[in-house]
């Protein structure tokens, strides 16, 4: 405005009255909108600096603390039954970096016309989703001391399944948390006869850590999510915390009935799961899985689904069990980056679904690099 004052001051003294009348008016109103857009720049402007309120700030740190410091690497093979590849099979499988879930759709519903796959893969999409998002909304920390939240969003995803589709099916859930420690620490939650088995590497060869329990009835006749079909997962889900855990050479192994039914877990250990490091998470599944699917077709061979099933005094017949097979493969790690698609050399994809022929004959294991050297471990004298 001190700019404009000389011109002002000429534009008053040359023109009419009416005129200066108009010229004030405009110089009033140019100097109202200056002075409001001066305020408003420098309101703005110092609101941006302004830092999160100490409120924003907690939640931020919440949602952090809430994820685990450890995360698995995973691959997932599923071949199915010769007859159910046309629809995919019944068997369904889910993984992430803090979730292992794998569910076997019962097949007697097909005799009903339902899809037994649509219940099982609907059931592990939402036991994951829901433990995600359950997880950022805080309700997980209470997981550590109990297994309240397992049994709560298993039971939630049960429901909502069976709010949109017929059928059941077996589950296995493994959910990877981190203790106050920074160790990690694995709940599972079982309903039913698919499973999952832990391996240690020796420095020599792999030993069996543990295996989980089958949940059934009776023989053949295994506890199963339906809704109000099926069984109560509060009723017959079976626990387990690990907490015992070597990410260096712990192998986790998690299966449907497919294998167990043809395939002891110590038998992994055979010609599948021989050494370490793993070159290919996705080469060891194959194998285990393949392995699996042609036993279940010998009908000469003496599987452990014939010697149970002798045992029990249902069965009295031999050879193996043709099924839906799946095995997801899993290792500890606290590498964040990558770790579904890690660059594995045999599978890119984090599941691999058979749609045609399997062959009897498994490529060659995947070469160990040059600077990868086997990993040894001390042994006490």
């Amino acid at each position: 405005l001190s700019l404009l004052l000389p011109f002002i001051k000429h534009m008053m003294v040359k023109n009419s009255r009416h005129e200066r009348h108009s010229i004030l008016r405009t110089i009033i109103i140019f100097s109202t909108v200056t002075q409001y857009c001066l305020y408003s720049s420098i309101y703005f402007g110092v609101a941006a600096l302004v830092p999160p309120s100490s409120d924003q700030d907690a939640t931020t740190s919440t949602t952090t603390s809430d994820k685990s410091y450890y995360q698995f690497r995973h691959k997932t093979v599923i071949i199915p039954h010769d007859d159910k590849k046309f629809r995919g099979g019944e068997d369904a499988a889910q993984t992430s970096a803090n979730f292992l879930v794998v569910a076997d759709g019962v097949g007697g519903w097909a005799k009903h016309g339902v899809n037994p796959g649509f219940f099982s893969r609907k059931l592990v999409q939402t036991i994951v989703e829901l433990g995600h998002d359950k997880n950022k909304n805080k309700e997980a920390k209470k997981s550590k001391d109990d297994f309240s939240f397992l049994f709560d969003i298993v039971h939630e995803a049960n429901h909502v399944t069976a709010a949109e589709h017929k059928g059941s099916a077996t589950c296995t859930t493994l959910q990877l948390l981190s203790n106050e420690n920074k160790e990690p620490m694995l709940k599972t939650l079982n309903v039913g006869d698919s499973g999952y088995s832990i391996h240690r590497w020796n420095g020599k060869s792999f030993d069996l850590r543990y295996v989980s329990t089958v949940g059934q009835k009776r023989f053949n006749f295994p506890h199963q999510l339906g809704g109000n079909h099926g069984d109560s997962v509060r009723t017959v889900g079976m626990t387990q915390t690990h907490l015992d855990l070597d990410p260096a050479l712990d192998v986790i192994i998690v299966v449907s009935d497919g294998v167990t039914d043809n395939l002891y877990p110590h038998q992994y250990h055979d010609d599948c799961l021989t050494s370490l490091p793993l070159t290919s998470l996705s080469w060891v599944a194959d194998c285990i899985a393949r392995k699996a699917y042609w036993l279940g077709k010998d009908s000469t061979f003496d599987s452990p689904f014939a010697q149970t099933g002798r045992e029990s005094g249902y069965y009295r017949g031999t050879g193996g069990k043709h099924d839906d097979i799946t095995v997801v493969i899993a290792q500890i790690t606290a590498d964040s980056s990558n770790t579904a698609y890690d660059n594995d050399i045999y599978f890119n994809d984090s599941i691999t679904l058979y749609t045609g022929a399997v062959s009897p004959d498994m490529p060659a294991k995947p070469a160990i690099k040059e600077e990868e050297e086997p990993i040894l471990v001390e042994q006490e004298l």
